[in-house]
């Protein structure tokens, strides 16, 4: 889990030092980027990167690294090492919500300032990191309900963040992702997986 999961101290990066961020929005930090690397260099490792960005950022960040398996938007897209294909999960699903939930969200956009809303593939996310922290809060309970009452009637999953109202399609989420990898790699192969 790229997001939350390996986080190495940016100042003093060794192989034991952990408790840092290693992202921002440009991207991972350069020492982060040689630690996936060696990781991925390793022969035995399988090094599979699951996150919520978009595909395009994640091929962005990544493509110069070999042997590296991403998937992106909580696995809705995935990658393999050799392939330079995205593929997708769960094709058929019922996306009509996306535009009402957009409209609604576009709205608490105008209405906060510093709110922005990021539009994704599978799912839309709200964020009001810059905007006044109070006033974004109760403005994001506001929309949480807005949102619920509006889509009721849709297979959808609207979460809370810290500072963020996500609305995504119900059963896009990393664990199933990493299920279906596991599960194709046991198949291909009569070793077992150690993590």
């Amino acid at each position: 889990d790229y997001e939350e999961g390996l986080e190495c101290d940016s100042q003093d990066l060794d192989h034991n030092s952990f408790g840092g961020r290693h992202c921002t929005e440009n991207g991972p930090s350069e020492p982060f980027l040689k630690m996936l690397e060696a990781l991925c260099a390793e022969e035995k490792n399988k090094v599979f990167i699951v996150s919520s960005r978009d595909r395009i950022t994640l091929g962005s960040w990544f493509a110069s690294i070999p042997n590296l398996a991403l998937a992106a938007e909580y696995g809705f897209y995935h990658k393999w090492k050799t392939s330079n294909e995205w593929n997708v999960n769960l094709i058929s699903m019922d996306w009509s919500w996306k535009d009402l939930a957009q409209e609604i969200m576009k709205d608490y956009c105008e209405r906060i300032e510093g709110s922005v809303l990021e539009v994704k593939e599978c799912s839309l996310v709200w964020q009001f990191k810059d905007a006044d922290a109070e006033f974004g809060g109760w403005q994001a309970k506001e929309l949480v309900s807005h949102l619920e009452h509006m889509l009721k009637k849709y297979d959808v999953e609207i979460t809370r963040g810290k500072s963020s109202v996500q609305v995504k399609a119900s059963g896009i989420v990393k664990g199933a992702v990493m299920s279906r990898t596991t599960s194709s790699y046991l198949q291909q192969t009569s070793k077992n997986l150690d993590f």
